[in-house]
């Protein structure tokens, strides 16, 4: 689903930094990921849905600080009755996690009606 050709959203991304550990003993190779909530959505959607990810690398012991980058256009939504990609005005729930039961960091942004 390719949003990049709509000229309503033209918002600048959200990075979301997150440190990670492994504590482990051995490498591994975790995949973070960027579920997304709407908390006073008009428009029905699930309660949440992966928004980005990424798969790094950590040697044993290592911690590193990894940034996912969202770009605006990820938060539309197809709207049927003018036919194109809008954006709702709401506050969002960005979160960061291992996986959505294990979310280990989250940041709330506001985002301006763009329909």
């Amino acid at each position: 689903m390719d949003t990049s050709s709509t000229k309503a959203i033209a918002l600048p991304p959200v990075t979301a930094p997150v440190s990670e550990l492994n504590s482990g003993k051995t490498p591994a190779a975790p995949t973070g990921g960027v579920p997304r909530r709407h908390i006073n959505s008009q428009i029905e959607r699930p309660a949440k849905e992966l928004k980005d990810f990424k798969r790094v690398a950590f040697n044993a012991g290592e911690t590193k600080t990894v940034s996912l980058t969202l770009p605006a256009s990820r938060l539309s939504y197809w709207d049927i009755a003018h036919q194109r990609w809008s954006l709702e005005g709401d506050d969002i729930e960005l979160q960061i996690g291992a996986s959505s039961a294990d979310i280990r960091g989250s940041k709330s942004i506001h985002v301006l009606d763009h329909s």
